[in-house]
């Protein structure tokens, strides 16, 4: 049960995070629950025809990413990320619920 709600929570954090992704951002895609949730969220974005790249840290990111229909590659061609998303999301902590933010940490 508490398992669940922390995924709940993680997966709330992920989609409000999304929001704040523009678009031609090059996203920089973690690893863990929540960046899946995030990945999730961002091929969400896409396939609703959002332009943006993500550079996955680790293959099992580049699968789901793919998997999700977002392009990536393993850099940017400037070697700069718009967003990097790895581990919690402390940027957006203090635009959600403190709750929510929590489940990120």
């Amino acid at each position: 049960m508490i398992s669940d709600d922390l995924d709940q929570l993680k997966k709330s954090a992920a989609t409000e995070a999304a929001q704040f992704i523009r678009n031609g951002m090059v996203v920089g895609l973690g690893t863990g629950s929540t960046a899946k949730h995030m990945i999730r969220a961002l091929g969400e974005k896409v396939r609703a025809g959002m332009n943006l790249r993500g550079i996955p840290t680790s293959q099992e990111t580049a699968a789901l990413a793919k998997q999700a229909g977002i392009p990536s590659s393993k850099r940017t061609t400037d070697g700069r990320l718009t967003l990097p998303l790895t581990g919690p999301i402390r940027w957006i902590h203090s635009s959600i619920s403190s709750r929510a933010a929590a489940a990120l940490y």
